[in-house]
């Protein structure tokens, strides 16, 4: 039986994790030969409870040390419309991991390799047919020590403990998209999404996975300040073990959603990638006594103002469907964002429907760009309608949302511009490949 231990965080934060290995023979037993250990965390932005905490990434490098290792890596690629040197500088996580003596490696600067996949095995299961981009890129730095080198270095999975309102959960499994470049994970980031999870995992299995369960966020994964109260849950855990499908299967028990649900768990288990089975899996401590109840359903607070248009045939929640409305609620709470315009999603659109758009319309998907985008272009003129083609091209829906709703993309960085400008300017010397909207908009 696989094996997953939840622990009580109380008092020395560096006890609790050293607690969370002891089932496990601790660390030390983690340890290959180079002795190297890369530490992957979840950074996805710097808002605040989007990231692993500084605290815990801290802790866990001085664990690792302790233990017994000789260097420890940090390493994160963050999501489009961002570059994760600036995640790393908001948020703290370049200074903990400094100060604990690891090394920080930001995935967008790296070099890449290309990786194939044949995904239709997986896509068939969930129902689909395969994927449009079987090619991802991967940074080389990955490939080289925890693809083709995987039996001399050690890697620990450490992802937030989140519902996602386009995944469900967010977690061990799907925290390794973060090692897919940013302009790779914008085709199929639709009802195929789950089976690249599954498929990265086939390549990759993290030695241990350790989730920062001390709250939960609820309501998406994208939480608005406005409205952070409503999203935050305490539990008051870390939970841990060696098999990530158990550990996410116990996960989204703990948050009370059915592993079977969770369509990206549901295929890794059923591909004999790990164990999700709850009665199969050995659990350290009481489910019961931590489950909670939450939703991954964004909250009802979006501009009044603003028109969305979904197609009637297809609206992916794990495309345009979430991420568009997440950034709108965003956008809107805390920066006092302007209305005034639809946003067109998904196929199947009744054209009678679209003639009563408001005057300026932002086109978000690859389905509606090829179904009514120049439809539209032609009815509103090229001055009013703007178009985020792929399934999630997320910097160009950021980059028109801005534009639209009257924001500086300056003002939702909470450094000084100079400083921002300063962080963006030494990542992009060092080749970074983050896909970022422009810092200054019309």
């Amino acid at each position: 039986m696989s094996r997953v231990h939840l622990v009580d965080v109380e008092g020395d934060l560096l006890a609790s994790v050293q607690r969370v290995f002891e089932p496990f023979g601790g660390g030390r037993r983690l340890l290959k030969e180079s002795g190297e250990v890369f530490i992957k965390i979840n950074a996805v932005d710097f808002k605040e409870h989007c990231f692993t905490p500084p605290d815990l990434v801290g802790a866990l490098i001085t664990y690792m040390y302790a233990e017994g290792a000789r260097q420890v890596y940090v390493i994160e690629n963050c999501t489009q419309g961002n570059f994760t040197r600036l995640v790393f500088h908001v948020t703290g996580l370049a200074r903990a991991v400094e100060r604990a003596g690891a090394k920080v490696v930001y995935l967008d600067e790296v070099r890449e390799e290309v990786l194939s996949f044949s995904a239709s095995n997986l896509a068939c299961k969930a129902g689909q047919n395969g994927y449009d981009q079987t090619d991802l890129a991967f940074p080389k730095l990955v490939v080289d020590k925890l693809v083709r080198n995987r039996d001399l270095h050690t890697y620990i999975n450490v992802p937030k403990f989140k519902t996602h309102c386009m995944t469900t959960v967010t977690l061990g499994i799907k925290n390794q998209w973060g090692f897919v470049a940013q302009r790779d994970r914008i085709a199929d980031h639709n009802y195929n999404l789950h089976a690249k999870f599954a498929d990265i995992l086939s390549l990759l299995k993290p030695d241990f996975t350790l989730v920062d369960a001390r709250q939960a966020l609820q309501y998406g994964h994208y939480p608005a300040r406005a409205l952070l109260k409503r999203m935050l849950v305490p539990y008051g855990l870390l939970v841990g073990g060696d098999d990530v499908v158990s550990v996410d299967s116990v996960c989204c028990g703990l948050m009370g959603f059915p592993w079977e649900q969770v369509t990206h768990v549901r295929l890794a288990h059923e591909a004999g990638l790990g164990q999700a089975e709850l009665d199969q899996i050995e659990i350290l401590g009481r489910i019961d006594a931590h489950r909670q109840d939450l939703s991954c359903d964004l909250l009802p607070v979006f501009p009044r103002d603003v028109d969305v248009c979904r197609g009637e045939e297809l609206c992916c929640r794990e495309g345009c469907g979430s991420n568009v409305m997440a950034c709108l609620q965003v956008f809107h709470t805390d920066f006092g964002g302007k209305g005034g315009f639809s946003v067109v999603m998904g196929k199947g659109h009744d054209r009678s429907r679209l003639e009563k758009l408001q005057k300026k319309v932002l086109v978000v998907g690859k389905c509606s760009v090829d179904e009514v985008g120049d439809l539209l272009l032609r009815s509103y003129g090229s001055e009013d309608v703007f178009l985020s083609d792929g399934c999630n091209n997320l910097t160009q829906t950021i980059a028109h949302l801005l534009r639209l709703m009257k924001i500086s993309p300056l003002k939702i960085v909470p450094l000084s511009p100079f400083r921002t400008l300063g962080l963006f300017l030494q990542a992009k010397a060092k080749g970074s490949r983050a896909l970022t909207p422009p810092l200054v908009v019309r």
